[in-house]
């Protein structure tokens, strides 16, 4: 009886220590999601020397996030979603990361619904996740499986996201999800050939208060297209 009680008592500790992140969304769960973190999430449409681009990105500290590649290079750009719309002017661009930023918008961000949450760390490898974004302005999403991995691999310089469902094209800059609708990544690229995306974890992004500012960096000035040549 002993043994058996004992044996007992170790299954129920065993079942409460199993991380419930783990744990795989339900549809209801996704959907519910999707509909909370859509209020935050935007398309963005930027004009860079590569021409126009177009992608999604989400509010966050009163400030829209977005992926690197797609504002490098551009003063400002435009953002729209369920609650507003505007141009914005580009703050910050960290191109290790592939990540972007935009100044604030505004005393306490303006009507720009309610702002997301960044995530103090990544998601344990295995945790359910859902992937957001707005291609083409009608917010989409995605569940999936995430797990950290070295980016260089990919061509990153530090740590990544590796979610097991691709997305397509308008995708990048969305916001990759926890359970609790908490920010833990940015979506970064397709790697269509092996059905998966990546994303750059959402930790690496700096401080995104209203006040925040960078006082001691010097902040490099988005690139003009113009040649330097009088002649160009």
């Amino acid at each position: 009886m002993l043994s058996i009680g004992l044996l007992l008592s170790a299954v129920a500790v065993a079942q409460r220590g199993r991380p419930d992140d783990l744990t795989p969304l339900t549809e209801a769960e996704i959907e519910a999601i999707a509909v909370r973190v859509g209020e935050s999430t935007v398309r963005v449409e930027a004009e860079t020397c590569a021409g126009g681009m177009t992608a999604s990105g989400f509010v966050a500290g009163a400030r829209v996030v977005t992926s690197g590649h797609l504002v490098s290079g551009a003063a400002d750009f435009t953002f729209d979603g369920p609650h507003t719309r505007g141009r914005v002017a580009v703050a910050e661009v960290l191109d290790a990361a592939d990540l972007g930023f935009s100044e604030p918008l505004g005393e306490g961000g303006g009507a720009t619904g309610p702002s997301l949450t960044l995530a103090d760390g990544g998601p344990a490898d295995g945790s359910p996740v859902v992937m957001l974004g707005r291609p083409g302005g009608r917010l989409r999403w995605l569940a999936a499986v995430a797990r950290t991995v070295d980016g260089t691999a990919y061509g990153a310089s530090g740590p990544l996201l590796v979610l097991d469902r691709a997305v397509a094209p308008g995708w990048s800059g969305g916001p990759v999800v926890d359970r609790a609708g908490r920010v833990v990544g940015v979506v970064r690229a397709v790697v269509e050939a092996a059905d998966i995306t990546l994303a750059d974890p959402a930790y690496l992004l700096p401080p995104l208060a209203p006040e925040w500012h960078q006082d001691d960096i010097d902040r490099a000035a988005p690139s003009s297209c113009k040649s330097d040549d009088p002649k160009g």
